[in-house]
């Protein structure tokens, strides 16, 4: 039917056919709530003589036919192997499906990739592929603890992704090292955060004051509360060198008031200290308390 790859976009009858396994594909799984979204293409600019222009007409179309097809509404989503590809411009497509390897720092990486992403195509923007390494052989020797998966789900979420940073190595990485562990105590941690809220806004630096120029911080913000993630700035999930924080302080702006503020420790779940506290004159001045690698925040009016 094709004389070259690339004429699946453009093809009638490869179209028709594609058509018929998406119908029979919401037909069949079309039901299930556990389907986050129906992703037509995993990295299609890896496909040969990759043409976004084609691409784009074609991931229109098709998104279009699911749509009027599926009565639950899922997202549709894509993919590419490229930042920034011209595929992010195509509306029909609701969210931005961001894949990276190679990644340094996952703390500055993460949020102002997804960030930027997500400013200029105003859509969601996550890290559904974020790596390391481009084979889990590489990742496994870079970071035989898994730490890159920690920060990835720390930084994703709490770096205004709409979702944590994933990794593709699940039978190859995730599984044999067993790094399950890293998942539960951000789950727990994530659903105290009210998403539905529209008041909810990402913290910049001018809502809040650190003591020590090492932590980092990345979260959300309300006039009455706020959920933030501190984190060592210095820390490589390659050789990371785990420094002790002591007597940081830190000063945020706050409606006055008494505030439940907890901390917790983001490998076991568990909240390290509770504490009330009042703010006053608008800020809530607090002092830390010790800790290594990061730690999570939670105050509440």
């Amino acid at each position: 039917v094709l004389a070259s790859p690339e004429e699946f976009f453009t093809n009638p009858i490869a179209k028709k056919q594609f058509k018929k396994i998406i119908r029979y594909i919401i037909a069949r799984w079309g039901y299930s709530t556990n389907i986050m979204s129906w992703e037509l293409f995993n990295e299609v600019s890896w496909t040969d003589n990759y043409d976004p222009q084609k691409s784009n007409a074609w991931h229109k179309e098709m998104a279009l036919y699911i749509k009027s097809l599926d009565p639950y509404k899922h997202l549709v989503s894509s993919s590419s192997a490229v930042l920034y590809d011209p595929l992010e411009q195509v509306k029909e497509l609701e969210f931005i499906n961001i894949h990276d390897y190679g990644i340094t720092n996952f703390c500055k990486n993460i949020p102002a990739k997804q960030r930027d992403i997500a400013d200029m195509y105003d859509k969601p923007a996550f890290f559904c592929e974020m790596g390391i390494a481009s084979d889990p052989t590489t990742t496994k020797r870079l970071d035989p603890k898994g730490m890159h998966v920690h920060f990835g789900l720390w930084a994703g979420v709490m770096g205004g992704g709409a979702g944590t940073g994933m990794t593709w190595w699940w039978d190859s990485y995730v599984h044999p090292l067993n790094l399950y562990t890293y998942f539960k105590p951000f789950s727990l941690y994530v659903k105290e955060i009210p998403w539905n809220d529209p008041s909810l806004k990402y913290i910049d630096e001018m809502q809040l004051d650190i003591s020590n120029f090492d932590v980092g911080v990345l979260g959300y913000i309300k006039q009455d509360s706020a959920y933030l993630w501190f984190y060592d700035t210095e820390y490589s999930h390659i050789g990371g060198i785990e420094r002790l924080f002591k007597d940081v302080t830190v000063k945020i702006k706050l409606d006055n008031g008494i505030y439940e503020v907890e901390w917790f420790d983001t490998f076991s779940g568990k909240a390290i200290k509770k504490e009330n506290v009042a703010v006053k004159n608008k800020i809530l001045n607090i002092k830390m308390p010790n800790w290594k690698i990061d730690i999570a925040f939670i105050a509440k009016k």
